[in-house]
């Protein structure tokens, strides 16, 4: 396959038979579309999975006429839509599928061309994922056969519509603009065929699909055919609001913003009453929001729609308990997920600092939720804060904890990232004080102390960095990629900052750093390997994988921010882990990834960082 990019979209050129795989989502949904017209993945956030992944499956039959199995054909991918065109003989043949930012359904169209006298028929199919229905469902809840009992067929001027239900509230629609026929049922396997007629058949063909379960997640498909060109307007509006970067000197740079953006938004979630960013497309049960990921991924909708991001702090402000602790994460129920995260609390101040410098929406701090203003909230996790310091004004990991975002590794005693973390929050709530038109300098007073530990304690002079963590019994004195921190939040100075962040060329970006077994894929995230290997546990205990040496594209782009804010060349960081995406044929941004075991999720949403990082040097 061979991919190039124009004005923000990324065309890849590959034969007939091969997939292409691109994920979309919006506030209801996840998807993949496969660059045959399938639907490879489909689920509803806060519900399961609906199809059983690349179980779908479409062909044409035009009159006798196939389409070549290894011809070429060129696929388009941008925003939540993917176009494929096939070329042969005489025929054109393009196929769209997209979804719109809101509703759950997916839309597909086909568009036949060069002969007037061919009949078309269209035959697909797909497996329900009953396995993950009845899970969802405890399994006492589904009371029908695997065999749909149920057959709803609908006729009206626009086209035909087929409801299939699977389970009591739970049902397979389908709107076609052709006459569609349901042929067969085989335990969970449903196989159509769409007849087009000879007179029609430059006129296109097109197809609506959703799995409604309730109230909340139902869509009607009769009226997402009436109004199909509505819904494919809007998702070029999302695509030209994605687009508005005015980069000029590069496609391939172009490309990455629109990704990014994409990326970010596109993790947003609005069900059951739950409004907020998802981690990622393998995080949707139970709906749930990361405080970490969800500060890197609203850092780039703020400027965009900063009313999700308010939205963001207001579903995080559910998860702040009494004594200032945060979980991991915040589920649609408000149930703390995974509790006592030591990153958690120190993310959320800092979001709110953010949201309110780019925004002026002081009034945020005012907002009660659950008996509580954001600016009470804030006051109570920096007093849990300050309340845990030791005698060197920092906060101490015991043994065992993993609680931060390198949840594979048992970090103990000063945890550099940890550390600047706690820098930041504290002067934020010091900022935050001010705006309130209170005294702040007891907090500004602690974050200078905090500054000057976090230099004392954790610089090695020796080394040129930060170590990332020690304590009386070990010391991790390699470079870890989160420590550029300590650059962004301006805690080293002027000539610590340009020696790290030299040493972080030299050892993390494998361009340059010849000890590593695997050339130019990227920016580690740390270097050497983790010594301590009765600190690692799941993924990370093998070098190279997770937290171990991956390439985290949320971290290396911090880490271009830093080598930009210091006048060094930060195309490396900020570029590769992208062009090494897509010459894999991962085409929205990947969780991690590494020469030796592959990839973490796609549409990952911290990992559109790079879209802010974008905004801010090209705008």
């Amino acid at each position: 396959m061979i991919t190039g990019f124009e004005n923000g979209k990324l065309i890849t050129r590959a034969k007939n038979f091969e997939k292409v795989y691109y994920n979309v989502a919006n506030e209801k949904i996840m998807a993949q579309f496969d660059g045959k017209a399938c639907i490879s993945q489909y689920s509803i956030a806060n519900r399961c999975n609906v199809l059983v992944d690349n179980s779908f499956y479409l062909n044409l039959s035009l009159e006798n006429t196939t389409i070549p199995f290894d011809g070429g054909k060129s696929v388009t991918m941008i925003g939540k839509n993917q176009d494929v065109i096939y070329s042969f003989d005489d025929i054109t043949i393009l196929t769209k599928n997209f979804t719109d930012e809101k509703s759950n359904a997916i839309f597909t169209e086909i568009q036949i061309s060069g002969n007037d006298n061919m009949e078309v028929d269209i035959n697909f199919g797909y497996l329900i994922d009953l396995s993950a229905f009845k899970l969802f469902c405890h399994a006492d809840a589904f009371k029908k056969s695997d065999t749909a009992e149920y057959i709803t067929v609908k006729q009206s001027q626009n086209g035909l519509s087929i409801e299939s239900k699977i389970a009591d509230h739970y049902s397979i629609n389908i709107a076609c603009s052709d006459s569609i026929i349901l042929r067969e049922i085989e335990g969970a396997g449903y196989h159509y065929t769409v007849h087009k007629n000879k007179s029609s058949v430059n006129e296109r063909i097109c197809l609506v699909f959703s799995a409604c379960f309730d109230k909340e997640t139902s869509f009607n498909v009769m009226e997402g055919l009436k109004r199909f060109d509505e819904y494919y307007a809007c998702s070029e509006k999302y695509i030209e609001m994605i687009s508005s970067f005015d980069i000029k000197d590069s496609e391939m740079i172009k490309a990455m913003a629109v990704s990014s953006l994409n990326c970010c938004l596109s993790s947003y979630k609005s069900i059951d009453g739950f409004k907020g960013f998802f981690a990622g497309i393998n995080y949707q049960t139970p709906a749930r929001t990361y405080y970490r990921d969800s500060y890197f991924t609203c850092i780039p909708v703020i400027d965009i729609v900063p009313s999700l991001v308010k939205e963001q702090i207001l579903t995080l402000s559910k998860g702040v308990d009494e004594f200032g602790k945060c979980p991991s994460a915040v589920t649609f129920t408000g149930e703390k997920f995974w509790p006592d995260h030591i990153d958690s609390p120190m993310f959320y101040i800092i979001l709110v600092n953010d949201y309110i410098e780019k925004t002026n929406d002081i009034g945020i701090l005012d907002v009660i939720v659950d008996g509580r203003s954001v600016m009470d909230i804030m006051r109570c996790i920096s007093n849990h804060l300050i309340r845990n310091l030791d005698e060197n004004n920092l906060l101490a990991r015991e043994p065992f904890n993993r609680h931060d975002w390198a949840d594979n590794v048992y970090r103990v005693g000063y945890v550099t990232y940890i550390q600047c973390l706690l820098y930041k929050s504290v002067l934020c709530m010091s900022q935050m004080l001010h705006i309130s038109g209170e005294n702040g300098q007891l907090y500004k007073d602690k974050a200078d102390e905090i500054k000057e530990s976090i230099n004392t304690c954790l610089w090695d002079d020796h080394l040129g960095y930060y170590i990332n963590y020690r304590d009386s019994n070990h010391l991790e004195d390699h470079l870890s990629i989160d420590t550029v921190l300590a650059v962004i939040f301006d805690i080293a100075d002027d000539d610590r900052k340009l020696m790290m962040l030299k040493k972080m060329e030299a050892l993390l970006e494998t361009g340059n750093n010849v000890r590593q077994s695997f050339g130019d894929w990227g920016v580690m995230s740390v270097f050497p390997f983790y010594k301590y290997k009765e600190h690692l546990v799941e993924k990370s205990s093998e070098d190279y994988i997770y937290h171990n040496g991956s390439d985290w594209p949320y971290l290396s782009c911090l880490y271009a921010y830093a080598k930009k804010k210091c006048h060094l060349d930060y195309q490396y960081p900020l570029t590769r882990w992208f062009t090494y995406s897509i010459s894999q044929g991962w085409f929205t941004p990947v969780e991690y990834y590494n020469p030796v075991s592959g990839r973490g999720s796609l549409l990952q949403g911290w990992s559109g960082m790079a879209g802010i990082i974008l905004n801010e040097f090209y705008n």
